[in-house]
């Protein structure tokens, strides 16, 4: 990784990437990278600003908001909600390849899974909430599809009650729906 430092202007530095973080801020498009750098003469210290240079792999790679994904732990998977494509992707969390696909509405925003109703829930802008069910690892029927409110795509659920919280704007009135069984 090369970068370069404000207080040293046309001087180039080098170091090793030791940790990346997998998510961008969505409000600055930027990330934390973490490097190595020799430093022997004690000229770089800690706050100064720095713009690097990193060379990535020329490859196709998902992006995914994080509100997006969930993990089921026993069996090692992620569900994805992808907006491209209007599906739920399920990933094997330990090599990363997609082991099934599902169709969900438009606009998904979060994703939730009930580990003890074996339940994964997409929540889509185009009003509605997908809902999965894992009848065994890899394999995942689509239950219902619950109508909410168009626009209405960020969601909680609550493990104990199993009730799914959905914000949403009624007639110009703040909402909160609330399904459960």
């Amino acid at each position: 990784m090369g970068f370069e430092v404000n207080a040293y202007p046309g001087e180039k530095f080098k170091g090793v990437i030791k940790y990346m973080d997998p998510t961008l801020r969505s409000s600055t498009r930027d990330m934390v990278v973490e490097a190595t750098v020799a430093n022997p003469d004690h000229r770089l210290r800690p706050g100064m600003f720095a713009v690097a240079h990193l060379q990535l792999k020329d490859e196709p790679v998902a992006v995914v908001p994080t509100k997006s994904v969930r993990t089921e732990a026993n069996t090692r998977r992620l569900f994805a909600g992808c907006r491209g494509g209007q599906l739920m992707v399920v990933l094997d969390a330990d090599s990363g390849k997609s082991v099934t696909t599902g169709p969900i509405g438009e606009r998904v925003d979060a994703a939730a899974f009930d580990p003890s109703s074996k339940l994964v829930f997409m929540s889509n802008g185009g009003g509605n909430v997908s809902v999965y069910h894992e009848d065994e690892k890899d394999k995942y029927s689509l239950v219902e599809t619950i109508p909410t409110n168009a626009g209405s795509k960020t969601m909680a659920l609550d493990i104990k009650t199993r009730n799914l919280f959905i914000p949403a704007n009624m007639g110009g009135q703040f909402t909160v729906l609330v399904f459960g069984r």
